[in-house]
């Protein structure tokens, strides 16, 4: 009986000691994919990489767990990422409002093909003047409008496109940059505009000074600071006979005739630099050799200074041209001799007249003087000269009186 008991209790034995094994043997094969699976959770919550996977090849329960966990997290990886692209397109939405805001450069972001004002920067303001739809229909004229998105289609971009814009409060000129650009999720165009009024306003100016330049009856070198002739209007080379590119690089000198010529240029650039301005009359020699006589004056161009510096004002900077400014005086001075002579003269016979006659009498009366010498008067009486007159005629009274 013993025997037996202690068989049948080895038996039990042996059975609950077998069952223990496979037990924990399943228990085991249970407990690692579900500690592999809770180490992956874990690292996933710590570290927030939705990118990591669980790993087991059986395709029991376990395996289907494990599959569905994985799939849980590519689910939650790409909730992520899209959560990350919507942030990043906000963050970027944000960043182009904030660049056109804060640009004081007038920027319109209009749509496209609606041209829709999406959004316009506080310096656009002043070019849309409150409109929203379609300002390109209003600010620019039909065949400028046509060109501009011409352009716009051929290159994808435009450059520096000088426009008159009509849609302001008052015509003003600008030069438009545009760029096609996705603005919010949108198809939309970005344009800057450039004011350039005062730049056409300088441009009148220049273009009216060189028809002044060109159109001047007087003669105009501009010279540079080393006394070098950089130009010269058509006055000039009509007066001189010299052409434009005989002159060019050459120093002003070339053109001084007269005994004096050698060394009255540097008397002229000591009171030019001195005072800041020279006039005065000059012998100019033509390009055939000829001489004539001209009333010069010149003028200096300083350095973050006015145009023409005048003769009060040296300050300025430093000398960066020069300009002469030359007329011909010839009739002038051919009128002048003339008064002279007839001032001085008898009209008919050309003779000295009393005038002049008793002041070289006085010369000679007081050189005699000096000199101890004598001085002869002759006087000459032409008698009845009435009677030819009357009877002949004046112009045979003239022609005696020539003779």
């Amino acid at each position: 009986l013993y025997a037996r008991m202690w068989l049948h209790l080895g038996t039990a034995l042996v059975l609950l000691l077998a069952i223990l094994v496979i037990v924990t043997l399943v228990a085991r094969s249970i407990s690692r994919p579900l500690r592999h699976l809770s180490g992956v959770a874990d690292t996933v919550r710590r570290t927030g990489d939705h990118t990591l996977r669980a790993q087991w090849n059986s395709s029991d329960e376990i395996g289907r767990l494990v599959a569905a966990f994985n799939e849980m997290l590519q689910q939650l990886d790409h909730e992520r990422e899209t959560q990350q692209e919507l942030a990043a397109s906000a963050r970027a939405a944000d960043a182009q409002r904030s660049l056109v805001q804060s640009t004081p450069i007038a920027l319109v972001v209009t749509s496209i093909p609606g041209h829709e004002v999406l959004h316009a920067n506080p310096p656009a303001e002043a070019w849309l003047a409150g409109r929203r739809l379609d300002p390109w229909k209003v600010g620019l004229e039909p065949a400028v409008r046509t060109r501009f998105f011409q352009q716009l289609s051929d290159r994808g971009e435009v450059n520096e496109f000088e426009v008159r814009w009509l849609a302001g409060a008052e015509p003003a000129w600008a030069v438009l940059s545009a760029r096609r650009l996705s603005y919010q999720g949108q198809d939309a165009l970005l344009t800057a505009f450039a004011p350039i009024n005062h730049l056409k306003l300088m441009e009148r100016r220049l273009e009216l000074w060189a028809k002044v330049f060109e159109a001047s009856s007087e003669g105009i070198l501009i010279v540079d600071a080393q006394q070098r002739i950089l130009s010269a209007n058509q006055a000039f080379t009509r007066h001189s006979g010299y052409e434009l590119q005989d002159v060019i690089g050459e120093k002003p000198a070339l053109l001084l005739g007269g005994d004096e010529g050698a060394a009255l240029p540097e008397a002229l650039w000591h009171t030019v630099a001195l005072r800041g301005t020279w006039q005065g009359e000059l012998t100019l020699r033509r390009r055939n050799g000829s001489q004539y006589p001209a009333w010069v004056m010149v003028s200096t161009v300083r350095q973050g200074g006015g145009w023409v510096q005048q003769a009060t004002r040296h300050g300025g900077g430093e000398i960066s041209h020069y300009i002469f400014t030359s007329i011909d005086i010839s009739d002038r001075k051919r009128s002048e001799q003339r008064i002279r002579f007839l001032a001085e003269h008898d009209v008919l016979t050309e003779l000295p007249n009393r005038s002049l006659c008793t002041e070289r009498l006085r010369m000679a009366v007081q050189q005699a003087q000096r000199s101890g010498q004598k001085v002869a008067v002759l006087f000459i009486d032409l008698d009845r000269f009435k009677d030819i007159n009357d009877s002949l005629g004046h112009h045979i009274g003239d022609g005696l009186l020539r003779s």
